[in-house]
């Protein structure tokens, strides 16, 4: 990590990171703060995500040639993450919408199944490795049933809430 903003970075991107059908700025300066592919459009996929006004971030249409990992040098067109309310960010709830708005402008990349490019036994991995970093497989399922980002966040909110309510008595500082 080179910033400490990375841990933030990384709680938003990791997830799609983990199908590696679109580079998440892993070989590139500041890593999991940008997400992009050749075959995305920069500008689509900045106004797609924008228009969802999502609390404490901004995304910027970005180029870049990852110098390693996925589409190594190759250019790449995708979004730069803008943190700009660390508290009012939902870093996991961001990710989803940049997953759900990935499979929805490019369905045909197959970025839920691993990438369009990816051989078999490679997909599998890849889906079994987002799977586990959501905590079930429902997530994915959901996803390729149709249903949106907001959907999926209010299948799980009154879980989270629960858990953010049981965890306060273990904070050492409030």
């Amino acid at each position: 990590m080179q910033t400490p903003e990375t841990c933030w970075y990384i709680a938003v991107t990791g997830m799609l990171g983990e199908l590696d059908a679109v580079n998440v700025g892993v070989g590139y300066p500041l890593p999991f703060a940008y997400v992009g592919a050749p075959w995305i459009d920069a500008q689509r996929l900045a106004t797609e995500l924008n228009s969802r006004k999502l609390p404490g971030i901004f995304f910027r249409p970005a180029y870049f040639k990852p110098y390693y990992g996925p589409y190594k040098d190759r250019a790449c067109e995708g979004v730069q993450l803008h943190i700009t309310d660390f508290d009012a960010l939902m870093p996991v709830e961001t990710g989803l919408h940049i997953v759900e708005a990935i499979h929805k402008l490019y369905p045909e990349q197959r970025i839920l199944y691993g990438g369009a490019a990816a051989g078999p036994a490679k997909q599998r991995a890849r889906v079994s490795a987002f799977n586990k970093v959501m905590g079930t497989t429902e997530i994915r399922r959901m996803l390729l049933d149709g249903k949106s980002a907001q959907e999926i966040i209010h299948w799980w909110e009154a879980e989270r809430d629960q858990f953010a309510k049981g965890r306060a008595k273990y904070f050492l500082y409030h």
